[in-house]
């Protein structure tokens, strides 16, 4: 594991099918926590982020959301250390 000096926040916006499975994913925004800000920063995501993230939300089996028996987009967020650009399991507080 590496010691980063920045990292930033993906904020994904996720539907899950009525039988739990992940039915959309997509990046609603990069902010950088550190500052507090909720805007976003212009940081490219790599694919490998992604398709890890990925893999942690379908292990994790969301309880789908629905409203008129349709499901409803939920928000989750993962940390993205640029210098570990396919680990989603990045924990700052544990590793920095």
């Amino acid at each position: 594991m590496t010691k980063s000096d920045k990292f930033y926040a993906v904020i994904f916006g996720v539907t899950v099918n009525l039988n739990g499975e992940l039915q959309a994913v997509r990046i609603v925004k990069v902010i950088d926590p550190i500052t507090s800000s909720k805007d976003p920063v212009n940081i490219p995501i790599p694919d490998s982020f992604i398709e890890s993230a990925r893999k942690i939300m379908i292990k994790k089996k969301y309880n789908p959301e629905v409203i008129d028996g349709k499901p409803k987009e939920f928000f989750t967020y993962f940390y993205y250390d640029p210098n570990q650009p396919s680990r989603a399991d990045f924990d700052p507080k544990k590793e920095i």
